[in-house]
């Protein structure tokens, strides 16, 4: 499709949160990854649909994790 094909343009960093048992999301991030290299996936388990009402702490502790480490990369 068009915009599966676009993925290669990205030129942001771009950070996939998903859940675990929802294959289609797993299957998209890891075709991201691959089109992209600045895509991070992480698969987080027991999470619902909307992972940020789910296990909210967890996604600010991800997210928090990944800005550092940008952070750190950038410096």
């Amino acid at each position: 499709s068009l915009l599966i094909d676009s993925l290669v343009n990205i030129r942001i960093l771009v950070l996939a949160v998903i859940r675990d048992y929802y294959q289609p999301f797993i299957a998209i991030s890891g075709y991201m990854a691959k089109s992209t290299s600045r895509e991070k996936k992480l698969v987080e388990p027991q999470a619902g649909h909307a992972i940020d009402f789910d296990q909210p702490e967890a996604v600010l502790e991800v997210i928090g994790a990944f800005l550092v480490r940008l952070d750190s990369s950038m410096a």
